[in-house]
């Protein structure tokens, strides 16, 4: 069993966990689900700078773990 101690990046991507079921619509076609929440564009924009600040807080994390 993991913990979230022994995996210090799986709390910090921890908010991203809600665009797992719609991007996975959208890359298996096929799969059941629901992306009648599909952004407009300010909406979009919105998610990327959500993920742009979960790449920057887990990036020095990430960067230790693989040497300089």
């Amino acid at each position: 069993m993991c913990h979230s101690s022994s995996l210090p990046v799986r709390e910090r991507l921890s908010p991203l966990r809600r665009f797992a079921a719609f991007v996975t619509l959208y890359r298996y076609q096929g799969e059941a689900g629901d992306a009648s929440d599909e952004p407009a564009v300010d909406g979009a924009i919105g998610w990327l700078d959500e993920i742009e600040a979960v790449c920057d807080d887990i990036t020095p994390i990430i960067s230790a773990g693989n040497g300089p």
